[in-house]
Formats: C-alpha cells, structure tokens, sequence
C-alpha cells in the first residue's frame, strides 16, 4: 500500500470526530496539470451553476464520494451502506492513497484526498469506524444516489 503524503498545509484539527471536520477542510487549489481538466470540482460547479441537486452537507458529498468509490471502483455492489465493514472504507482510503487527481472521480475527489491526506494512520482508523457509523445511521445521502442504511 502507498502510503499518503500530505501535499497542502492540513487544517485537521485534533477531534473526537474527524468526520466533522470536513464541513470546514480547505483543501489548497487544484494545481494546473492536475490531471482533472478543470479548475473546481464537479460539487463547486455544479453548486454554482444551481443547475444540481447537491448532498444536503460537505459530510454527505464525502460519504458520497466514499460509496462511489466503494461501490463503482472497487466492487462492492449490492451491498447495503448499513452492513459497510470498516475495512472496505479503510479500501477505499487506499485507493485515494494510490490514484493521482486524474483517477479519482466524485463530486470532490480532490478535497477527500487532501482531507486523507492531513490525518494520521491512527486518525484515518478513526475516520473509518465514523463512517461506517454514518452510514448504519443515514445511509447515502445523495440526490442522485440515494441510499437508505438498508441499501433501498
């Protein structure tokens, strides 16, 4: 596994829980030759066009970018958000670790991946186990992907 190297000054701050932070994460701008083709993300374009159902949160569109992943990229179909081992998002952690910015798809890949990048192994761990959490709760909430915690 490669492991992740922080690229941008990290704004994690120390928390009981991680997942909270990314309401509040800057990630640095993308860098030209990115490899993404654009200047902003697929959320921020399509936030600004208001042409888009957007998630109702930044925590919704991470856990949308982790099911997209989880789900489309690595396999996981059929599989209902409220049974997600925390292994198979710690998976999806590593996928973000491997891929370079014109590899990731989702509404703010280059975010998650900055985000990952500012937390310790031990913090990701942590990370993992609060999603698996959020999404036994609420499932996916995306308007494009709903997905209760039973996977209807």
């Amino acid at each position: 596994m490669q492991s992740f190297s922080a690229t941008a000054e990290c704004s994690v701050k120390e928390a009981k829980s991680y997942l909270e932070n990314i309401e509040n994460f800057q990630a640095p701008p993308l860098p030209a030759g990115s490899g993404y083709g654009r200047d902003k993300e697929v959320y921020n374009l399509r936030l600004d066009s208001g042409d888009y159902l957007l998630p109702p949160t930044l925590t919704d569109a991470l856990i949308a970018d982790i099911w997209f992943t989880l789900t489309k990229k690595l396999g996981a179909n059929g599989m209902p958000p409220n049974e997600t081992p925390k292994q198979y998002v710690l998976k999806v952690f590593e996928y973000y670790a491997n891929r370079n910015m014109g590899n990731l798809a989702g509404l703010r890949p280059w975010t998650t991946k900055n985000f990952l990048e500012c937390l310790t192994p031990k913090q990701r761990d942590q990370l993992a186990g609060e999603i698996v959490t959020y999404l036994k709760k609420y499932g996916v909430r995306d308007p494009e992907n709903w997905t209760s915690p039973e996977g209807k």
